[in-house]
């Protein structure tokens, strides 16, 4: 499936900055990004979108650094508003890419689970008033999808 060329400039648009750099990313800056994130969201499905932004974290976050900037970017534009197809895929690959869990524990603990929590809760396949103990780095379905991306680029390299 080939990605609409107006979503793939607007979506290297709206994650190619960095959320940490408040010299860059600033309030108006950040305002003009969602509003650019919302007119996407009106002008195309989210299915379309979402797949983009998808694609970009799989391809052009290389380091838990840009993980991390991707999810929090992803959180500002979206956060819970839409529902995803495969958010245990989305949570194996946002693991995967941090890599070293211990080491930025407070990004996975933080921004990661708040991101996969919600896409988990909102989509039915969690209730944190069933299981308000759920963190995404014990649960054994995310943890598979982590290993099935282990052998993915594992393959690539």
């Amino acid at each position: 499936m080939s990605i609409n060329p107006k979503i793939q400039t607007v979506t290297n648009e709206l994650f190619g900055i960095n959320y940490s750099n408040k010299t860059i990313f600033t309030d108006e800056k950040c305002d003009e990004l969602v509003d650019l994130a919302d007119e996407l969201r009106e002008e195309f499905p989210w299915r379309d979108i979402y797949n983009c932004w998808f694609n970009y974290l799989k391809d052009k976050c290389n380091t838990p650094e840009e993980t991390i900037n991707w999810a929090n970017l992803y959180w500002i534009y979206v956060g819970s508003e839409e529902i995803v197809d495969e958010p245990y895929k989305l949570g194996g690959l946002l693991l995967y890419k941090i890599g070293d869990i211990k080491k930025y524990y407070e990004d996975v603990s933080g921004i990661i689970e708040s991101v996969i929590t919600t896409l988990l809760e909102d989509g039915g396949y969690i209730s944190l008033v069933k299981d308000p103990y759920y963190a995404i780095d014990s649960d054994p379905i995310i943890l598979s999808e982590l290993e099935k991306w282990k052998k993915y680029y594992n393959k690539k390299e």
